[in-house]
């Protein structure tokens, strides 16, 4: 690991780390985004969830920090873990190769909209599952349902203890055609939770819903302390992410006993039997059985 100094920096245009969160060592998958060079050292400024081995999704203001900080020479970490200011806080970390911010994003705080951008890394992390994506619209349904929310930030407004991870259920109260909205008089996001996760629990496991992009105020609040969050939405844009982003590699089907004792008996069979074998297996199949067979390897190519 790089003996990194860590500095508190904001990117140019700061927004959305958790107010009134829990650090947490969970959710994996949602690391810090930092520059680092030699001279400086590192500087956390964003969040990031591994959505495959290589790709990171985030926020498209964070991509634009991304930008600067490469120009003046540094490098890109995307790191897991849970707290940036001690080895035994960092599992491990990459470096980004490539970036991109989605082509309709409009940065201006007054119509800030399409927040989404992508990272690639260069080795990729093979030993982390990535989040899967939701491509399920927000409905009614949603309403009040307690999403989890992850990030990197600091934790009140104008504070500056970002570099932790911290973890916060807030519920969902409403969408537009572009962002999640989340509100709870008590915990909200915060600078430096930008890029992060919105998750919501499946029977599956959680699903990437939002990728946090802003905070606002309500009746007089401040943006972090009292406020409200807006996130941009993962369906909305799921095939965009998909232009970038393959589809993830499906698990290797698990083989029962029983198919490895046929298979270990086969392999005590010799060539001639096994040609005997698999011609009579064939001729013994009805068309029916074979219709079946074909229907289902159409199935499996389809997912």
């Amino acid at each position: 690991m790089l003996p990194i100094l860590i500095s508190v920096a904001w990117a140019t245009n700061p927004s959305p780390p958790i107010v009134n969160g829990d650090r947490t060592s969970d959710f994996i998958q949602v690391g810090a985004i930092m520059a680092y060079s030699d001279e400086y050292g590192g500087y956390p400024f964003c969040s990031g969830t591994l959505i495959h081995e290589k790709w990171v999704s985030t926020a498209a203001h964070c991509i634009e920090a991304v930008e600067e900080y490469a120009q003046y020479g540094m490098d890109i970490f995307f790191v897991l873990g849970d707290n940036l200011y001690n080895d035994s806080g960092w599992d491990e970390y990459d470096v980004a190769v490539s970036w991109v911010m989605h082509p309709d994003y409009t940065g201006s705080q007054q119509s800030l909209g399409v927040d989404i951008g992508l990272m690639e890394l260069e080795t990729g992390f093979t030993d982390v599952e990535p989040i899967a994506l939701n491509q399920e619209m927000p409905n009614l349904d949603w309403q009040g349902t307690l999403l989890d929310y992850v990030g990197w930030g600091v934790t009140g407004d104008d504070r500056e203890d970002s570099g932790i991870k911290r973890h916060a259920q807030i519920p969902y109260v409403d969408s537009d055609s572009t962002f999640i909205y989340a509100y709870d008089s008590d915990t909200n996001l915060c600078s430096g939770d930008s890029g992060g996760a919105a998750l919501l629990e499946t029977e599956e496991g959680y699903v990437l819903v939002g990728v946090s992009s802003f905070v606002f105020s309500v009746e007089g609040s401040q943006p972090c302390v009292g406020g409200a969050s807006g996130a941009t939405r993962i369906d909305a844009y799921f095939d965009w992410i998909r232009e970038y982003v393959p589809e993830p590699t499906p698990p290797e089907p698990e083989i029962s006993e029983e198919e490895l004792e046929e298979t270990d008996e086969l392999a005590g069979v010799d060539d001639d039997e096994k040609l005997i074998a698999g011609c009579s297996t064939v001729a013994a199949a009805t068309p029916g059985v074979l219709l079946l067979s074909l229907l289902a390897l159409g199935i499996r190519r389809e997912n």
